[in-house]
Protein backbone atom coordinates (compact mmCIF):
# COMPACT_ATOMS: atom_id res chain seq x y z
CA UNK A 1 0.00 0.00 0.00
CA UNK A 2 2.81 2.41 0.81
CA UNK A 3 4.76 1.69 -2.62
CA UNK A 4 1.77 2.13 -4.28
CA UNK A 5 0.44 5.52 -2.34
CA UNK A 6 4.31 7.01 -2.99
CA UNK A 7 4.03 5.74 -6.80
CA UNK A 8 0.91 7.61 -7.12
CA UNK A 9 2.49 11.13 -5.40
CA UNK A 10 5.37 10.83 -7.88
CA UNK A 11 3.01 10.53 -10.98
CA UNK A 12 0.83 13.11 -9.60
CA UNK A 13 3.68 15.96 -8.52
CA UNK A 14 4.47 17.18 -12.06
CA UNK A 15 1.07 17.52 -13.01
CA UNK A 16 0.39 19.82 -9.90
CA UNK A 17 0.54 23.91 -11.45
CA UNK A 18 1.49 25.66 -8.50
CA UNK A 19 4.65 22.76 -8.11
CA UNK A 20 8.15 23.91 -9.34
CA UNK A 21 9.64 20.59 -7.74
CA UNK A 22 12.94 19.54 -10.45
CA UNK A 23 11.47 22.10 -12.59
CA UNK A 24 12.62 25.96 -14.49
CA UNK A 25 10.73 28.69 -13.77
CA UNK A 26 6.55 28.43 -15.18
CA UNK A 27 5.45 30.83 -17.49
CA UNK A 28 3.49 32.53 -15.14
CA UNK A 29 6.72 33.74 -12.89
CA UNK A 30 8.52 34.61 -15.86
CA UNK A 31 5.91 36.88 -16.60
CA UNK A 32 5.61 38.43 -13.20
CA UNK A 33 7.80 42.14 -14.65
CA UNK A 34 4.97 42.37 -16.65
CA UNK A 35 2.11 41.57 -14.11
CA UNK A 36 3.57 44.32 -11.53
CA UNK A 37 3.94 46.92 -14.40
CA UNK A 38 0.39 46.25 -15.60
CA UNK A 39 -1.48 46.28 -11.81
CA UNK A 40 0.08 49.49 -10.33
CA UNK A 41 -0.42 50.83 -14.01
CA UNK A 42 -3.88 50.25 -13.89
CA UNK A 43 -4.23 51.20 -10.14
CA UNK A 44 -3.04 54.41 -10.81
CA UNK A 45 -5.20 54.84 -14.03
CA UNK A 46 -8.21 54.25 -11.38
CA UNK A 47 -6.68 56.31 -8.74
CA UNK A 48 -5.86 59.33 -11.25
CA UNK A 49 -9.66 59.18 -12.34
CA UNK A 50 -11.20 58.75 -9.02
CA UNK A 51 -8.87 61.88 -7.74
CA UNK A 52 -9.81 64.40 -10.78
CA UNK A 53 -12.50 66.83 -9.49
CA UNK A 54 -13.25 67.12 -13.33
CA UNK A 55 -14.12 63.63 -14.01
CA UNK A 56 -17.93 63.27 -13.67
CA UNK A 57 -18.45 67.17 -13.30
CA UNK A 58 -20.33 67.71 -16.70
CA UNK A 59 -19.52 71.30 -16.89
CA UNK A 60 -15.63 71.01 -16.96
CA UNK A 61 -14.11 70.26 -19.92
CA UNK A 62 -12.43 67.02 -18.57
CA UNK A 63 -15.93 65.62 -17.58
CA UNK A 64 -16.05 62.03 -18.87
CA UNK A 65 -19.18 62.64 -21.26
CA UNK A 66 -16.74 64.98 -22.95
CA UNK A 67 -14.07 62.96 -23.11
CA UNK A 68 -16.72 59.90 -24.66
CA UNK A 69 -17.27 62.68 -27.35
CA UNK A 70 -14.50 63.23 -28.84
CA UNK A 71 -13.99 59.85 -28.51
CA UNK A 72 -17.02 59.07 -31.18
CA UNK A 73 -15.31 61.13 -34.05
CA UNK A 74 -13.53 58.53 -36.26
CA UNK A 75 -14.32 55.53 -33.91
CA UNK A 76 -15.42 52.24 -35.36
CA UNK A 77 -17.89 52.16 -32.56
CA UNK A 78 -18.97 56.13 -32.40
CA UNK A 79 -22.20 55.37 -33.03
CA UNK A 80 -22.50 52.97 -30.05
CA UNK A 81 -20.73 55.92 -27.69
CA UNK A 82 -22.92 58.48 -29.33
CA UNK A 83 -26.28 56.44 -29.00
CA UNK A 84 -25.77 54.91 -25.59
CA UNK A 85 -21.96 56.09 -23.90
CA UNK A 86 -22.44 59.52 -23.92
CA UNK A 87 -26.13 59.83 -22.69
CA UNK A 88 -24.92 57.28 -19.63
CA UNK A 89 -21.22 59.00 -19.31
CA UNK A 90 -21.66 58.64 -15.50
CA UNK A 91 -22.56 55.19 -15.19
CA UNK A 92 -19.92 54.06 -17.55
CA UNK A 93 -16.83 56.23 -15.99
CA UNK A 94 -17.79 54.55 -12.48
CA UNK A 95 -17.48 51.30 -14.35
CA UNK A 96 -14.49 51.85 -16.26
CA UNK A 97 -12.71 53.69 -12.94
CA UNK A 98 -14.04 50.56 -10.61
CA UNK A 99 -12.96 47.40 -13.65
CA UNK A 100 -8.84 49.52 -13.46
CA UNK A 101 -8.60 49.53 -9.78
CA UNK A 102 -10.16 46.01 -9.53
CA UNK A 103 -8.42 44.51 -12.16
CA UNK A 104 -4.91 46.18 -11.07
CA UNK A 105 -5.49 45.04 -7.40
CA UNK A 106 -6.69 41.54 -8.79
CA UNK A 107 -3.26 40.97 -11.01
CA UNK A 108 -0.74 42.91 -8.14
CA UNK A 109 -2.21 40.39 -5.60
CA UNK A 110 -2.75 37.23 -7.57
CA UNK A 111 -6.36 37.15 -6.94
CA UNK A 112 -8.57 35.69 -9.88
CA UNK A 113 -5.09 36.68 -11.81
CA UNK A 114 -6.41 35.39 -15.14
CA UNK A 115 -10.24 36.19 -15.30
CA UNK A 116 -8.29 39.73 -14.32
CA UNK A 117 -5.92 39.70 -17.54
CA UNK A 118 -8.85 38.83 -19.58
CA UNK A 119 -10.44 41.79 -18.44
CA UNK A 120 -8.11 44.31 -18.58
CA UNK A 121 -7.65 42.81 -22.43
CA UNK A 122 -11.21 43.76 -22.92
CA UNK A 123 -10.89 47.22 -21.61
CA UNK A 124 -7.21 47.89 -23.16
CA UNK A 125 -8.81 46.57 -26.73
CA UNK A 126 -12.26 49.08 -25.82
CA UNK A 127 -9.73 52.04 -25.51
CA UNK A 128 -7.91 51.55 -28.04
CA UNK A 129 -10.82 51.07 -30.31
CA UNK A 130 -12.10 54.87 -28.86
CA UNK A 131 -9.65 56.69 -27.43
CA UNK A 132 -6.13 56.07 -29.20
CA UNK A 133 -7.63 54.69 -32.33
CA UNK A 134 -6.68 58.00 -34.15
CA UNK A 135 -3.15 57.52 -32.81
CA UNK A 136 -1.13 57.07 -36.48
CA UNK A 137 1.07 55.34 -36.44
CA UNK A 138 -0.69 52.48 -34.39
CA UNK A 139 2.15 51.55 -32.56
CA UNK A 140 2.47 54.84 -30.57
CA UNK A 141 -0.74 54.35 -29.05
CA UNK A 142 -0.41 52.94 -25.63
CA UNK A 143 -3.77 50.59 -25.73
CA UNK A 144 -2.64 48.37 -27.82
CA UNK A 145 0.48 47.48 -26.38
CA UNK A 146 -1.48 47.00 -22.65
CA UNK A 147 -3.62 44.72 -24.52
CA UNK A 148 -1.20 42.48 -26.00
CA UNK A 149 0.75 42.47 -22.44
CA UNK A 150 -2.99 41.25 -20.59
CA UNK A 151 -3.35 39.04 -23.46
CA UNK A 152 -0.04 37.39 -22.50
CA UNK A 153 -0.99 37.44 -18.58
CA UNK A 154 -4.12 35.27 -19.31
CA UNK A 155 -2.73 32.93 -21.47
CA UNK A 156 -0.22 32.57 -19.11
CA UNK A 157 -2.70 31.60 -16.44
CA UNK A 158 -2.47 31.66 -12.49
CA UNK A 159 0.47 33.44 -10.68
CA UNK A 160 2.75 31.17 -8.91
CA UNK A 161 4.89 33.56 -7.22
CA UNK A 162 3.68 36.21 -4.48
CA UNK A 163 0.05 35.41 -4.90
CA UNK A 164 -3.17 34.73 -3.27
CA UNK A 165 -3.50 32.50 -6.61
CA UNK A 166 -0.87 29.90 -5.42
CA UNK A 167 -1.38 30.35 -1.81
CA UNK A 168 -5.04 28.69 -1.94
CA UNK A 169 -4.13 26.09 -4.36
CA UNK A 170 -1.46 25.18 -1.74
CA UNK A 171 -3.91 24.69 0.39
CA UNK A 172 -6.57 22.59 -1.66
CA UNK A 173 -3.30 20.41 -2.55
CA UNK A 174 -2.18 19.98 0.97
CA UNK A 175 -6.05 18.87 2.26
CA UNK A 176 -5.73 15.30 0.73
CA UNK A 177 -2.46 14.41 2.23
CA UNK A 178 -3.93 15.15 5.12
CA UNK A 179 -6.90 13.26 5.18
CA UNK A 180 -4.62 9.88 3.85
CA UNK A 181 -2.94 10.39 7.36
CA UNK A 182 -6.06 9.28 9.16
CA UNK A 183 -5.51 5.34 10.13
CA UNK A 184 -8.94 4.30 10.68
CA UNK A 185 -10.09 4.90 6.94
CA UNK A 186 -7.26 4.59 4.95
CA UNK A 187 -8.69 2.66 2.36
CA UNK A 188 -11.33 5.17 1.89
CA UNK A 189 -9.50 8.01 2.02
CA UNK A 190 -6.55 6.62 -0.87
CA UNK A 191 -9.58 6.08 -3.13
CA UNK A 192 -11.01 9.62 -2.70
CA UNK A 193 -7.64 10.89 -2.79
CA UNK A 194 -7.35 9.10 -6.06
CA UNK A 195 -9.76 9.92 -7.49
CA UNK A 196 -9.44 13.85 -6.94
CA UNK A 197 -6.12 14.14 -8.15
CA UNK A 198 -5.88 11.73 -10.77
CA UNK A 199 -3.32 13.60 -13.26
CA UNK A 200 -4.63 15.27 -16.70
CA UNK A 201 -2.81 13.21 -19.23
CA UNK A 202 -0.35 14.58 -20.99
CA UNK A 203 -2.32 14.74 -24.86
CA UNK A 204 -5.09 16.76 -22.77
CA UNK A 205 -2.86 19.31 -21.20
CA UNK A 206 -0.89 19.51 -24.60
CA UNK A 207 -4.33 20.30 -26.39
CA UNK A 208 -5.52 22.50 -23.59
CA UNK A 209 -2.34 24.57 -24.06
CA UNK A 210 -2.39 24.41 -28.23
CA UNK A 211 -5.76 25.52 -27.98
CA UNK A 212 -4.48 28.35 -25.40
CA UNK A 213 -1.44 29.69 -27.32
CA UNK A 214 -3.37 29.43 -31.33
CA UNK A 215 -6.28 31.11 -30.33
CA UNK A 216 -4.32 33.95 -28.66
CA UNK A 217 -2.13 33.88 -31.20
CA UNK A 218 -4.74 34.47 -33.56
CA UNK A 219 -6.45 37.57 -31.87
CA UNK A 220 -3.26 39.36 -31.51
CA UNK A 221 -2.67 38.58 -35.25
CA UNK A 222 -6.50 40.27 -36.38
CA UNK A 223 -5.69 42.84 -34.07
CA UNK A 224 -2.47 43.69 -35.12
CA UNK A 225 -3.87 43.64 -39.06
CA UNK A 226 -6.97 45.65 -37.76
CA UNK A 227 -4.48 48.73 -36.57
CA UNK A 228 -2.32 48.25 -39.26
CA UNK A 229 -5.01 48.60 -41.58
CA UNK A 230 -5.96 51.67 -39.78
CA UNK A 231 -2.83 53.31 -40.02
CA UNK A 232 -2.42 52.86 -43.69
CA UNK A 233 -6.18 54.52 -44.11
CA UNK A 234 -4.87 57.30 -42.61
CA UNK A 235 -1.83 57.83 -44.73
CA UNK A 236 -4.46 58.03 -47.57
CA UNK A 237 -6.42 60.97 -45.98
CA UNK A 238 -4.97 63.96 -46.30
CA UNK A 239 -8.06 66.35 -45.43
CA UNK A 240 -8.61 68.56 -42.55
CA UNK A 241 -12.34 69.73 -41.57
CA UNK A 242 -13.02 73.17 -41.01
CA UNK A 243 -14.77 74.49 -38.12
CA UNK A 244 -17.65 75.06 -40.39
CA UNK A 245 -17.27 71.13 -41.79
CA UNK A 246 -15.60 72.14 -45.16
CA UNK A 247 -12.00 71.24 -46.26
CA UNK A 248 -9.32 73.47 -46.26
CA UNK A 249 -8.40 73.01 -50.31
CA UNK A 250 -6.96 75.19 -53.44
CA UNK A 251 -5.76 78.01 -50.97
CA UNK A 252 -4.82 80.86 -53.35
CA UNK A 253 -0.92 81.75 -52.89
CA UNK A 254 0.37 84.90 -52.74
CA UNK A 255 3.74 86.82 -54.74
CA UNK A 256 5.21 89.79 -53.16
CA UNK A 257 4.79 92.85 -55.21
CA UNK A 258 8.16 94.58 -57.11
CA UNK A 259 7.81 98.04 -56.00
CA UNK A 260 10.07 99.04 -59.13
CA UNK A 261 7.91 97.84 -61.34
CA UNK A 262 4.76 98.69 -59.89
CA UNK A 263 2.55 100.21 -62.43
CA UNK A 264 -0.40 103.27 -61.57
CA UNK A 265 -3.16 102.82 -63.67
CA UNK A 266 -6.01 105.58 -63.90
CA UNK A 267 -3.29 108.14 -63.94
CA UNK A 268 -4.37 111.38 -65.21
CA UNK A 269 -1.84 112.22 -67.38
CA UNK A 270 -0.16 116.09 -67.29
CA UNK A 271 1.05 118.03 -70.02
CA UNK A 272 4.78 118.85 -70.27
CA UNK A 273 6.37 122.17 -71.93
CA UNK A 274 8.79 122.18 -74.08
CA UNK A 275 11.23 122.85 -71.88
CA UNK A 276 10.45 120.33 -69.24
CA UNK A 277 8.57 122.41 -66.65
CA UNK A 278 4.94 121.64 -65.62
CA UNK A 279 2.11 123.16 -67.25
CA UNK A 280 -0.25 125.51 -65.41
CA UNK A 281 -2.57 122.78 -64.16
CA UNK A 282 -0.63 122.72 -60.39
CA UNK A 283 -3.18 120.61 -58.75
CA UNK A 284 -3.18 117.67 -61.53
CA UNK A 285 0.77 117.40 -61.10
CA UNK A 286 0.36 116.98 -57.21
CA UNK A 287 -2.28 114.87 -57.90
CA UNK A 288 -0.23 112.67 -60.32
CA UNK A 289 2.58 112.73 -57.55
CA UNK A 290 0.75 112.05 -54.47
CA UNK A 291 -0.51 108.86 -56.50
CA UNK A 292 2.79 107.58 -57.77
CA UNK A 293 4.29 108.38 -54.03
CA UNK A 294 1.65 105.71 -53.18
CA UNK A 295 2.06 103.02 -55.88
CA UNK A 296 6.22 103.19 -55.31
CA UNK A 297 6.30 102.93 -51.63
CA UNK A 298 3.30 100.64 -50.50
CA UNK A 299 4.85 97.79 -49.06
CA UNK A 300 5.32 94.42 -50.61
CA UNK A 301 2.56 91.64 -49.66
CA UNK A 302 3.27 88.77 -47.58
CA UNK A 303 4.90 86.27 -49.43
CA UNK A 304 2.74 82.81 -48.48
CA UNK A 305 -0.81 80.90 -49.19
CA UNK A 306 -3.76 83.10 -47.93
CA UNK A 307 -5.98 80.52 -45.26
CA UNK A 308 -8.50 82.87 -44.83
CA UNK A 309 -10.11 86.53 -44.47
CA UNK A 310 -9.35 87.99 -41.06
CA UNK A 311 -12.82 89.23 -40.95
CA UNK A 312 -13.87 85.44 -41.11
CA UNK A 313 -12.70 85.09 -37.92
CA UNK A 314 -14.34 87.15 -34.61
CA UNK A 315 -12.40 88.30 -32.20
CA UNK A 316 -12.21 85.27 -29.47
CA UNK A 317 -12.95 82.86 -32.27
CA UNK A 318 -10.97 80.51 -34.14
CA UNK A 319 -11.06 78.33 -37.24
CA UNK A 320 -9.80 75.10 -38.45
CA UNK A 321 -7.28 74.92 -41.37
CA UNK A 322 -4.37 72.61 -43.16
CA UNK A 323 -1.06 73.72 -44.05
CA UNK A 324 -0.14 73.89 -47.62
CA UNK A 325 3.31 72.31 -47.66
CA UNK A 326 3.29 69.65 -44.81
CA UNK A 327 -0.69 68.90 -44.91
CA UNK A 328 -0.59 69.39 -41.12
CA UNK A 329 -4.17 70.05 -39.10
CA UNK A 330 -3.89 73.44 -37.73
CA UNK A 331 -6.32 76.20 -35.51
CA UNK A 332 -6.10 79.77 -36.23
CA UNK A 333 -7.34 81.94 -33.02
CA UNK A 334 -8.02 85.63 -33.38
CA UNK A 335 -6.42 86.95 -30.38
CA UNK A 336 -8.04 89.64 -28.41
CA UNK A 337 -5.66 92.17 -29.36
CA UNK A 338 -6.90 91.24 -32.77
CA UNK A 339 -3.94 89.52 -33.91
CA UNK A 340 -3.95 85.98 -34.88
CA UNK A 341 -2.37 83.08 -33.46
CA UNK A 342 -1.75 79.59 -35.39
CA UNK A 343 -1.68 75.74 -33.71
CA UNK A 344 -0.99 72.53 -34.83
CA UNK A 345 -4.23 70.61 -33.48
CA UNK A 346 -2.62 67.40 -32.71
CA UNK A 347 -2.34 66.99 -28.98
CA UNK A 348 0.88 65.91 -27.83
CA UNK A 349 -0.41 63.49 -25.00
CA UNK A 350 -1.27 60.76 -27.68
CA UNK A 351 -2.36 62.02 -30.57
CA UNK A 352 -6.16 63.63 -30.71
CA UNK A 353 -7.38 66.27 -32.12
CA UNK A 354 -7.97 69.51 -30.28
CA UNK A 355 -10.74 71.50 -30.32
CA UNK A 356 -11.26 75.31 -29.42
CA UNK A 357 -13.36 75.83 -25.78
CA UNK A 358 -14.92 79.15 -25.85
CA UNK A 359 -16.05 78.78 -22.80
CA UNK A 360 -12.65 77.85 -21.18
CA UNK A 361 -10.88 80.12 -23.20
CA UNK A 362 -8.29 76.75 -24.15
CA UNK A 363 -7.89 74.34 -26.95
CA UNK A 364 -8.99 71.05 -25.48
CA UNK A 365 -8.31 67.74 -26.10
CA UNK A 366 -11.69 65.05 -26.02
CA UNK A 367 -9.45 62.07 -25.37
CA UNK A 368 -8.06 62.54 -22.36
CA UNK A 369 -8.67 66.52 -21.00
CA UNK A 370 -5.74 68.14 -21.83
CA UNK A 371 -5.85 71.49 -22.22
CA UNK A 372 -3.58 74.42 -23.90
CA UNK A 373 -3.10 78.24 -24.03
CA UNK A 374 -4.52 79.68 -26.66
CA UNK A 375 -1.87 82.39 -26.54
CA UNK A 376 0.86 80.63 -26.40
CA UNK A 377 -0.01 76.90 -27.51
CA UNK A 378 1.80 75.80 -23.87
CA UNK A 379 -0.02 72.77 -22.23
CA UNK A 380 -1.88 74.02 -19.12
CA UNK A 381 -3.49 70.76 -17.75
CA UNK A 382 -1.58 66.91 -17.77
CA UNK A 383 -1.84 64.45 -19.52
CA UNK A 384 -0.08 66.83 -22.12
CA UNK A 385 2.87 68.43 -20.98
CA UNK A 386 4.68 69.21 -24.15
CA UNK A 387 3.38 72.71 -25.66
CA UNK A 388 1.27 72.87 -29.67
CA UNK A 389 3.20 72.73 -32.61
CA UNK A 390 3.07 76.49 -33.82
CA UNK A 391 2.84 77.77 -37.54
CA UNK A 392 3.87 81.37 -38.76
CA UNK A 393 0.87 83.16 -40.34
CA UNK A 394 0.57 87.01 -40.80
CA UNK A 395 -2.13 89.30 -42.06
CA UNK A 396 -1.60 91.11 -45.06
CA UNK A 397 -2.28 94.72 -46.15
CA UNK A 398 -5.86 93.84 -47.50
CA UNK A 399 -7.04 91.64 -44.65
CA UNK A 400 -5.77 88.22 -45.26
CA UNK A 401 -3.92 85.40 -43.02
CA UNK A 402 -0.98 84.46 -44.50
CA UNK A 403 0.53 80.88 -43.81
CA UNK A 404 4.41 81.75 -44.40
CA UNK A 405 5.66 78.73 -42.90
CA UNK A 406 5.31 75.32 -40.93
Amino acid sequence: MQTDTKLREEQIEPSRPFSNKNQGLSASAVVLPARLFLGVSFIAAGLDKLTDPEFFDASRPGYIGKQLAGFATGSPVGDFLTSVAVPNATIFGALVLAGELAIGLGTLVGLFSRLAALFGFVLSITLWLTATWQVQPFYLGADLPYAMGWLVLAVAGPHPLFSLDGWLQKRRSARPAATTASANSLSQTASAYEVATTPVSSSTMARRSFIGVAGATLVAGAVTAIAWNNTLAGKNTNSVISTTGGQATNLPTVTPANPTTAVATNVPTVPVTTAGAVSSNTASATTVASITASVTTTAPATNGTVLAALSSIAVGDAKKFVTPDTKEAGILIRQQDGSVKAFSTICTHQGCEVGFSQADKALVCPCHGARYDITTGAATRRPATLPLKSFSVQVDASGNIVYTKA
